[in-house]
């Protein structure tokens, strides 16, 4: 079952959106037992009230702005994908109270429990990272606030699509051109920020692989933004494929070789998802390859860093430059699964990883620059490193339950769903290629940036009854 979707026709389309199908609650006002009009109707992800109070609506639009910040104000300001997530969880908080207030003078008006319904499973999923810290801190008796930080913005990512499924659609899709301009802002920023003596970025902020992994990610929604017409104006074409190609530079000039791994990846699963014949598979993985192949020929820095890797892990199977990246990620992947053995049913801790390495570093089992690192370089590893088989548990349940809801809608028959459920697919699929060499959910602004783009999407690509009078504006 769709999550969040138990009040809607499977495979809705935009026509119904708009109008057509409407439920008979959703065509007139329905009238209480003393006769007034109940100024409300039933659904579980669409408009709650017709004319809905200052406050609902207000919430909307701060929604807006936090959603459209999320992917603007990520790699352009400090902190500001924290502040953004923050700005929509603030409006999720005053959505909340202003229907708990309405409810508390009117008991007719709908209940949450059509949502949740269908729902639980995947705010569950979303919850276990939560559950894992908990387990973990529990059983070994020491406790840290400091994991709770990031792991809680992936429980609340559920509530919040709840919240942003009262939002209407079409303010919500204004969340594209923040990521056009974001794509083109963070790249700009990373050029900037090349050093006179180097060839490779210094952000003020965040790291370089940060900074093309998001880059990257920014260029891709731009891209598949194409499924949506959100203008008249033939040039907004132009514009999402000059953002989407602007974008993937970014990711080119961070030199972050993990995130050029993830753009085949991202593209193979999108392919492989879609209903199209195998002939159009074989067309694009062809093309795929041959743009790959083409960067590499044409770009010496390309042939640099991919020469580079392969040197970098000749000489630690030699015991040899040991400090170099290959190196170092080796050293950390190997302590991480050693405190996974060690500790299989709590790991040791996020907040203790650090001090592990210290103690290696001390022992002479690591290089010294080990000892200023916290964390694997390795998404899986470091949740199982940091809290067991239920922190490994818990990282497949927040990649695969939006995965899946995703890939569900990404196959709907309705082209507006449809490409957020590819927005979605892309998304998920990034941070799983990106964790393969880097720890996104270490970093907080990768959390918040994950959490508070599932619930976005997962807002655009749930079917939603008719939008009335007072709600849809």
């Amino acid at each position: 079952m769709m999550p969040f979707s138990s009040s809607t026709r499977p495979g809705a389309t935009s026509a119904d959106r708009d109008g057509a199908g409407q439920h008979p609650s959703a065509r007139a006002p329905r009238h209480s037992q003393d006769g007034g009009i109940v100024r409300h109707r039933s659904t579980a992800a669409g408009p709650l009230f017709v004319d809905p109070p200052p406050t609902w609506t207000a919430a909307q639009w701060l929604a807006v702005v936090g959603a459209c910040g999320l992917p603007l104000l990520a790699l352009t300001t400090r902190g500001g994908a924290n502040t953004a997530y923050f700005v929509v969880l603030l409006s999720a908080v005053l959505g909340a109270l202003t229907l708990g207030v309405a409810r508390a003078t009117d008991r007719t008006l709908p209940s949450l429990r059509p949502f949740w319904r269908p729902a639980w499973p995947l705010a569950v999923a979303l919850g276990t990272p939560l559950a894992a810290v908990l387990w973990s801190q529990w059983l070994t008796g020491t406790w840290s606030g400091r994991p709770y930080d990031g792991m809680s913005r992936l429980m609340l990512a559920a509530p919040i699509a709840w919240w942003l499924c009262q939002v209407p659609e079409r303010r919500l899709r204004l969340w594209a051109w923040a990521c056009m301009a974001g794509a083109v802002l963070a790249t700009w920023i990373l050029w900037q920020s090349i050093p006179p003596w180097d060839t490779r970025p210094e952000p003020p902020y965040a790291t370089a692989i940060t900074f093309g992994n998001l880059c990257l990610l920014l260029g891709v929604f731009s891209a598949l933004s194409l499924g949506w017409r959100l203008t008249r104006w033939r040039g907004e074409v132009v514009i999402k494929a000059l953002a989407a190609g602007i974008g993937l530079y970014g990711s080119f000039l961070s030199q972050s070789r993990g995130g050029w791994l993830a753009l085949p990846v991202i593209i193979g699963v999108l392919v492989l998802i879609l209903n199209i014949s195998w002939r159009r598979r074989a067309g694009v993985a062809l093309l795929t390859i041959a743009g790959l192949g083409a960067a590499y020929v044409a770009s010496p820095m390309v042939q640099d860093r991919v020469v580079l890797a392969v040197s970098e892990l000749r000489d630690f199977q030699r015991g040899e430059n040991l400090e170099s990246s290959i190196g170092m990620r080796m050293q950390f992947w190997q302590a991480s699964w050693e405190m996974f053995r060690d500790h299989p049913l709590t790991g040791v801790g996020s907040q203790n990883i650090n001090a592990e390495f210290r103690e290696r570093v001390a022992q002479g089992r690591m290089a010294e620059l080990g000892a200023t690192h916290n964390h694997s370089h390795n998404e899986v590893l470091w949740f199982m490193a940091s809290w067991g088989a239920p922190g490994l548990l818990a990282l497949l349940a927040v990649y695969l339950a939006p995965w899946w809801a995703f890939v569900r809608a990404a196959r709907s028959a309705d082209p507006d769903r449809a490409t957020a459920g590819r927005l979605g697919v892309a998304l998920v699929t990034g941070y799983a290629s990106f964790g393969l060499t880097e720890a996104m959910f270490a970093i907080t602004m990768n959390v918040a940036f994950y959490a508070g783009h599932v619930a976005i999407l997962l807002a655009l690509a749930l079917p939603r009854r008719p939008a009335i009078a007072g709600g849809s504006s």
